[in-house]
């Protein structure tokens, strides 16, 4: 199985899927001279924008998605440039342990 995430504007295809492939996976597959943890993965879905925690599985959430595939999109994005922009539309439920987790990694206060 496949996805497509976006870098940057291009398309880069993920191949090789399984149940068991996590979103941090992901990650460290489309990066070579970068540390993982820097960067997450967005999930964009018509207007509505959420980070994927790192230990979600990919193909399940796919599969989820069904008919909505086509408007679904994954895009990596540097985790610091994604939390120090404040307007992202998202499910603020979903976002913010890993924002702590992420404030936490990176050392920034509250």
């Amino acid at each position: 199985m496949e996805i497509v995430v976006w870098i940057c504007q291009e398309e880069k295809i993920v191949c090789g899927l399984t149940k068991h492939t996590t979103c941090a996976d992901v990650i460290h597959a489309l990066l070579e001279d970068h540390q993982p943890r820097d960067y997450c993965i967005i999930e964009k879905w018509r207007g509505s924008e959420r980070v994927l925690p790192p230990l979600t599985k990919m193909l399940r959430l796919w599969k989820a998605w069904g008919e909505e595939q086509p408007n679904l999109h994954f895009v990596l994005v540097k985790s610091d440039a994604f939390l120090s922009f404040p307007l992202w539309r998202t499910a603020e439920a979903k976002i913010l342990p890993y924002r702590e987790l992420i404030r936490n990694k990176l050392g920034i206060a509250e």
